[in-house]
């Protein structure tokens, strides 16, 4: 027998009434059904820490980074996407560009189009995100209006109204000011910036969630504990989810303290936060060994952990193949070595062995912690 659940109670910590859907919700309690007629074609939703679907249910993100765009075998993820739906996941982080490296031509909306299609036939969130300026010392956050630019574009505007009730827009992967989360005009800038960028794009009549990324190249969870509130209080559409990338030296962060106390920032801070980005490797601990080494390890389990803990998202990078090629070259950070689900833990003990844990087997994996509602089911379509 299918039974139905038609209420769900879900506590948030909260300084006054909110609205939910047009809903005024009384602080600490939100107590709502689960909508059974809901208009569906109106986009995904944050309220407090959480994210809900246009039928009123809950998501956490658990999923993985795919970088499309650079993969000529699979450009508009049509078997990708079908592997990563195979271990579980609920969404894709899809990598893009406004153009081809080194000044080339612009990207093709009508195959970003494609891809995203693709993702949501295979019950997949597409999170869409611009690379352009990824390894540049400020992650390209003085490239902001160029990214803004291309968002507001009106075939891209199209593009996202298109996909109002499924895509999340990751305005730019890692722009964020370089080792300056803890100055105080930077915070100020970061913020300023980015409440300037999300308005542009609200102007545009995008009302998706818009995702935007921490300090440091993305590390950083001091600002969103400084500026995180600012900036989602600043949204006409409230509607935006913060993402760090964790790439901090497990050889140079003191330990399961440094991580308990970066976590422990944004604790009672009520906006939507998700690890964009989690892998063993990756990390510098600045003495200029390579971040596939032994120095560029990170703490992953306990990341996770912590995330789960307190109902935070969290993606791996990257499914690949591709990584030997990437800005820093690390074939370790590789989820499969030819596209296909099969070949993860396909070598036990090796570098990329992790992946296994991550993604298949560990009580915290993506396998066994995901879930997809029954609007992502419906292929994006309608409510259970």
């Amino acid at each position: 027998m299918k039974t139905r659940i038609t209420t769900w109670i879900f506590l948030l910590t909260l300084l006054g009434n909110i609205t939910v859907f047009g809903q005024d919700i009384p602080p600490l309690i939100i107590s709502s059904p689960l909508c059974r007629n809901c208009p569906v074609n109106r986009p995904f939703q944050t309220v407090g820490k959480q994210l809900f679907d246009p039928c009123e249910a809950p998501v956490v993100l658990k999923g993985v980074n795919k970088m499309v765009y650079f993969d000529s075998q699979d450009p508009d993820g049509s078997k990708t996407f079908r592997e990563i739906r195979s271990i579980g996941a609920n969404c894709v982080r899809i990598v893009w560009q406004m153009r081809g490296d080194n000044n080339g031509p612009p990207s093709s909306v009508a195959l970003l189009d494609k891809i995203i299609t693709n993702a949501k036939a295979n019950n997949l969130i597409p999170i869409v995100g611009l690379w352009d300026y990824t390894g540049y010392s400020d992650g390209g956050f003085s490239k902001l209006d160029e990214y803004t630019a291309f968002w507001t574009r009106r075939d891209v505007v199209r593009l996202v109204q298109k996909h109002r009730s499924a895509m999340i827009l990751n305005i730019a992967n890692e722009a964020g000011m370089h080792e300056a989360e803890y100055n105080v005009d930077s915070l100020n800038m970061y913020a300023a910036v980015y409440k300037a960028k999300i308005r542009q794009i609200r102007a545009a009549h995008i009302d998706v969630p818009i995702m935007i990324d921490g300090m440091d190249q993305g590390k950083s969870l001091h600002c969103f504990a400084v500026k995180g509130r600012e900036i989602a209080n600043d949204d006409p559409a409230h509607n935006v989810i913060f993402s760090f990338h964790p790439y901090w030296p497990k050889s140079a962060t003191g330990g399961t303290s440094y991580i308990a106390d970066k976590f422990a920032e944004v604790d009672t801070i009520t906006i939507p936060i998700v690890m964009g980005e989690v892998s063993k490797y990756g990390a510098s601990d600045g003495s200029g060994a390579s971040v596939c080494s032994p120095a560029g390890i990170a703490d992953y389990e306990q990341f996770i952990k912590r995330a789960d803990a307190a109902g935070m998202g969290w993606l791996i990078w990257e499914w690949g193949p591709g990584n030997k090629d990437g800005i820093i070259p690390c074939p370790q950070m590789d989820m499969t070595s030819d596209g296909r689900a099969a070949t993860i833990g396909a070598n036990p003990g090796g570098a990329n062995s992790w992946v296994s844990d991550v993604a298949l087997t560990a009580s915290y994996s993506v396998r066994n912690t995901a879930k997809r509602t029954g609007f992502i089911m419906n292929g994006f379509k309608a409510c259970p």
